[in-house]
C-alpha cells in the first residue's frame, strides 16, 4: 500500500508561483516539514539520497503537507564511473562527500536540503554556472564549495535576514561532522519563530522562478556522453 499523494511537486509549484509569494515564513514552511521528514528518517536509519525539488510532494490539493518521495540512497559508488554518473538527475544538489569519495550519508542530505533552500529563494543554484558548465566543472565547484553568512549576496539576500542565511549555512557547512543534523535543524530558533503554512497558489504565476532542478544542459551533455 502507498499513499496517494494528491498535490503536485515543489518543482512544479516553484515554477508556477511568483517571488513574492516565497517570502521568508513561508520557505521556513517547506523547510520545517523536509527537516522534521529527514530526522523521521535518520533516526530509522534511512537516507534519503537524492533530495530536490521533484522529489518533495504535496500529499495534499490545498498545499499544506510535504511528503518526500524517490529514495535512491546508495552506500558507496564511484561518481566519476560513467555508468554511475546519472544515480542523480540533478548533480547541483550532492553534498561534496559524495562528490569527493562517493560516500553518501545521513549529512549529505542536510546539504541537498540547504542547497534546495537556496533555490527556492533565488531560482538558483549557489554556484557559478553557465551554459559551458560541465558535470565535472559542476563537482570541482561542489568539492571546493564553503558557505557563509556571508555568501549570501544580491538584491534578493539582501532582504534575507541574517538568522536565515546563519541557518541555511550551517547546512551547508563543507565537513560534514560539522554540519548539523536534521534533528537540531528543526529545532531552531529561526525556523521555529518563523514559520507560515503556505498554500498552493491558484493563479497563474506572471514572474515564475525558473525550473532548475535537473540542470537540463548539464544533464543532457552527461547523457549524450554515455
Amino acid at each position: 500500500m502507498i499513499d496517494y499523494l494528491q498535490g503536485t511537486n515543489l518543482l512544479d509549484y516553484l515554477g508556477n508561483t511568483t517571488k513574492e509569494n516565497l517570502n521568508e515564513s513561508i520557505i521556513a514552511g517547506y523547510v520545517n516539514q523536509i527537516l522534521n521528514a529527514l530526522s523521521h528518517c535518520h533516526s530509522e536509519d534511512i537516507i534519503h539520497g537524492d533530495l530536490r525539488p521533484s522529489n518533495v510532494v504535496f500529499a495534499d490539493a490545498e498545499g499544506k503537507i510535504l511528503k518526500l518521495i524517490n529514495f535512491r540512497h546508495r552506500d558507496n559508488f564511484d561518481l566519476n564511473d560513467p555508468k554511475n554518473q546519472d544515480i542523480f538527475a540533478a548533480p547541483g544538489y550532492t553534498a561534496p562527500e559524495v562528490v569527493k569519495d562517493g560516500t553518501y550519508i545521513k549529512q549529505s542530505d542536510i546539504w541537498s536540503c540547504g542547497i534546495l533552500t537556496c533555490y527556492m529563494f533565488t531560482g538558483e543554484l549557489p554556484y557559478d554556472l553557465d551554459e559551458k558548465t560541465t558535470v565535472e566543472d559542476l563537482f570541482n565547484k561542489i568539492k571546493d564549495a564553503s558557505f557563509t553568512e556571508e555568501s549570501f549576496k544580491g538584491p534578493i539576500w539582501d532582504k534575507v535576514s541574517a538568522e536565515c542565511k546563519k541557518f541555511i549555512a550551517s547546512m551547508l557547512n563543507s565537513d560534514p561532522e560539522k554540519r548539523l543534523t536534521a534533528e537540531s535543524l528543526s529545532n531552531d530558533e529561526w525556523l521555529k519563530n518563523t514559520i507560515t503554512i503556505p498554500l498552493v497558489q491558484k493563479e497563474e504565476a506572471k514572474d515564475p522562478l525558473p525550473k532548475v532542478d535537473p540542470l537540463p544542459k548539464i544533464y543532457v551533455r552527461l547523457k549524450d556522453n554515455n
